[in-house]
């Protein structure tokens, strides 16, 4: 299938892209993608549609030679729709640290929509592109990414589908989405040109890179490597033959350096290995040290009379606001399974409660952290639910 779209801002130069929407479940991982062939004179068109069940497809499916977009849907990715005022991300993330998550906002007048997820979720499938030798210049997350073909869809519609969610309209503007698994095939028509509500989000993102949108939050490091290699990449294929005599060159101009320099080197290969051998003996005591530290720490000497304090000041400590569900002291350090070691983390206690006061939790945490034998305390989980109850489970690292 071909489709031609001709958009207002002018396209220095033709080239391809490949735009995927990527679907996140708990076991599988899909992809829906669309190569875009990108005209000099303002116009792009639709090539191919490809659905793929693994990577692996997707590497027999795509030249690295173009440029890669990827939308990210699915369980991990969580979306809200609030007001858009200073520091509201850090209201729905609670104390959770910003530095490990990714998040990606589509603001509309006076709201914001806004998708976002840890960076654990989707760093190894961006580590997969990576290792393929493709360069991701731009990534984002949820369905929100669709504002952008709006304009271009010739339908009347009030909703519009993507991957996992439903997403409500009203004058080409964003008024609620809902995240859905029951999502029914949904063809619409663009430019007289059919697509699936699967590969839907994929042409957004490329409409998206092209009016030069802001990145996701947490990416633009990566972003900027990637776009860097890109545009190497293309560099060295275009003048390959400089590119290789230089090469060539350099090697040269490499060992006639190496030829002057050899009587230097030899001079201190000597001096290299008697560093070198006193090295691995300071290597040897250091790990002897390390060691003997590690058998100290998790030798449990004297261990239960320490626990049985370090509870009883948590306890006491507990306000009125609060009401602890859980207190688990040396909690596994993964889920145990039949006939495998049980590896226990000496240095943690696992806290799980619930208050309608967040004020509380947070002095409780402060008071916490007054302890002279806490070292850290992380918020790793915080919900409230329908009644305005408050869940929370905290993890405390004993110094």
């Amino acid at each position: 299938m071909t489709s031609s779209i001709n958009i207002k801002s002018p396209l220095q130069n033709t080239k391809r892209y490949y735009a995927i929407s990527v679907i996140l479940s708990k076991e599988t991982v899909t992809y829906h993608g669309v190569l875009i062939r990108d005209e000099s004179q303002g116009d792009f068109y639709m090539e191919d549609q490809f659905t793929d069940v693994s990577f692996s497809e997707v590497i027999s499916t795509c030249k690295n030679d173009y440029p890669i977009l990827l939308n990210f849907e699915g369980d991990p990715i969580a979306s809200r729709h609030t007001t858009y005022q200073e520091g509201y991300i850090k209201k729905i993330l609670f104390r959770a640290d910003l530095q490990d998550f990714y998040i990606y906002e589509m603001i509309q007048d006076t709201d914001v929509f806004v998708s976002y997820t840890r960076k654990n979720m989707i760093d190894p499938i961006l580590e997969d592109f990576t290792q393929a030798d493709f360069q991701v210049i731009r990534y984002t997350l949820g369905p929100f990414v669709v504002k952008n073909i709006l304009p271009y869809i010739e339908e009347e519609v009030s909703v519009i589908t993507t991957g996992c969610s439903e997403v409500t309209l009203s004058r080409k503007q964003i008024t609620s989405f809902n995240k859905s698994q029951d999502i029914k095939e949904t063809i619409y028509t663009v430019l007289n040109e059919s697509i699936s509500h699967q590969h839907l989000t994929a042409l957004s993102l490329f409409i998206e890179e092209k009016i030069n949108a802001s990145y996701v939050i947490g990416s633009e490091a990566i972003i900027k490597k990637n776009r860097e290699d890109s545009y190497y990449k293309k560099i060295f294929k275009k003048g390959g033959v400089i590119a290789i005599l230089f090469i060539i060159c350099s090697l040269l101009i490499g060992h006639i350096l190496k030829t002057r320099t050899s009587k230097a080197f030899f001079e201190k290969q000597s001096e290299i290995s008697y560093l070198q051998q006193s090295q691995a003996t300071i290597d040897k005591l250091i790990e002897d040290k390390k060691n003997k530290e590690y058998i100290l720490t998790h030798s449990g000497f004297n261990r239960n009379a320490m626990f049985t304090e370090y509870i009883s000041g948590i306890t006491n400590s507990v306000p009125s606001e609060i009401v602890l569900i859980s207190l688990e002291v040396q909690p596994p350090e993964k889920k145990v399974k039949p006939n495998e070691k049980i590896d226990l983390d000496f240095n943690l206690i696992k806290i799980s409660g619930i208050s309608n006061d967040d004020t509380a939790v947070d002095t409780w945490i402060d008071a916490l952290k007054e302890m002279s034998w806490i070292k850290r305390i992380e918020v790793t989980d915080y919900e409230r639910n329908r009644s305005l109850d408050g869940s929370f489970e905290l993890t405390v690292e004993i110094s």
